[in-house]
């Protein structure tokens, strides 16, 4: 009985000493100090901005494209023979000269031909003085014995001259035919230009129709460049947009040796839109391009920038400063009055010397940023750098 009356005082003790614990806790929960709740500050990035002009923008369209010949032809040979002499300047990269003697063929047979063919234009010449004044002569002898009556033609020989005047005629064909063989003997360059491919040497047998180099003139070469249909407008193009044959003025600049040099062209035609790509490739010319050192090397790989028209009211952005919708549409982020972000679609006419060209969604003094922080938001706080 007394271990039984222990347990329930021990049981009694706990159960006070919780219930004081309890009554505790919830005094000091009721008689905490109540804490405000503070909303953090904004923190405001701090962007760069470009305050807009509108103003008359000349528009320059840049491309690339490598240089090529705008003549280039194979040389072949027009008649059978050995090869007895080769220009030194028929090898590839060589420059040639308008009329220079590129290959010499043997022309001992040719030459032959032809004084075969004279020949036998003096053989048939004599006979047919022989048989004139054979004709003559029986003429004399039929009047004289038949006076008023027309000798027959057989007695006149006729049919031996028409015949021999027939041979005369393709005896002198011969000889036509024999000197153009003689002159094809020397294969002369048909232009100035530049060897691009030759495969042919003293000794070598050439065959009538065989080929034997390729070579391109060097009095101008183009350069094709795609440009995006939308840019047409913004050129002059020969048989597009204009009706004369040259178009808009070019620079075409190239790195040689680790320096730039430049030349000047001008737009000659335009290709067949690229259906892939939707580009319209554009021929710039450029005249002379062998006539100053360095050149302009055919297979040189070239920046085209193309002067285009003068747009008035655009507006000149860094490319940095423009975003791209998930649809594909361009916009940028203007500073408002309350020093907050507010996202703007614009309109790109064309890219110049690494900005874009605006043509619409701006206006005159709007503030836009030119660097816009990767969590730029509508209506986001900013601090404009000064």
């Amino acid at each position: 009985m007394r271990k039984k009356g222990s347990l329930i005082g021990q049981a009694v003790l706990v159960i006070i000493v919780i219930l004081i614990g309890f009554f505790l806790t919830k005094r000091l929960i009721a008689t905490k100090p109540k804490i405000k709740k503070v909303r953090p500050p904004e923190v405001a990035p701090v962007v760069k901005v470009r305050e807009v002009r509108p103003s008359p923008v000349q528009i320059e369209i840049t491309g690339e494209g490598t240089v090529r010949p705008t003549r280039e032809i194979d040389l072949v040979s027009e008649v059978s023979g050995k090869v007895i002499s080769v220009s030194q300047n028929l090898v590839t990269g060589g420059q040639f000269r308008e009329g220079e003697l590129l290959v010499k063929i043997d022309d001992a047979d040719y030459r032959a031909t032809l004084k075969k063919a004279e020949a036998e234009l003096k053989s048939l010449t004599a006979q047919l003085d022989r048989l004139k004044e054979e004709s003559r002569e029986a003429r004399r002898e039929w009047e004289e014995l038949n006076p008023g009556t027309e000798p027959p033609p057989l007695l006149l020989k006729t049919p031996e001259i028409e015949a021999t005047e027939a041979s005369i005629e393709a005896a002198r064909a011969s000889i036509e035919r024999a000197k153009l063989d003689l002159k094809r003997t020397e294969i002369r360059a048909p232009f100035e230009g530049i060897v691009i491919s030759e495969s042919v040497d003293i000794g070598a047998y050439l065959r009538s129709g065989q080929s034997f180099g390729r070579v391109a003139a060097l009095d101008a070469v183009e350069i094709p460049v795609g440009i995006n249909e939308r840019e047409v407008s913004f050129m002059e193009i020969p048989g597009i947009n204009t009706a004369q044959q040259i178009g808009s003025e070019a620079e075409i600049e190239a790195t040689i040796g680790g320096r730039v040099f430049k030349w000047t062209g001008v737009i000659t035609r335009a290709g067949v839109v690229d259906e892939k790509t939707r580009t319209i490739p554009l021929f710039v010319r450029v005249d002379n391009p062998y006539s100053k050192l360095p050149p302009l090397s055919l297979g040189s790989f070239v920046k085209v920038r193309i002067k285009g028209r003068e747009v008035s009211g655009a507006y000149l952005l860094p490319k940095s400063a423009v975003e791209w919708s998930e649809e594909g549409s361009p916009y940028v982020w203007r500073v408002g009055k309350d020093e907050r972000l507010i996202k703007t679609a614009v309109t790109i006419l064309t890219s110049r010397n690494g900005e874009y060209v605006i043509r619409s969604g701006l206006k005159d003094a709007d503030r836009v940023v030119i660097n816009p922080p990767t969590s730029a938001s509508e209506k986001m706080k900013v601090r404009v750098e000064k």
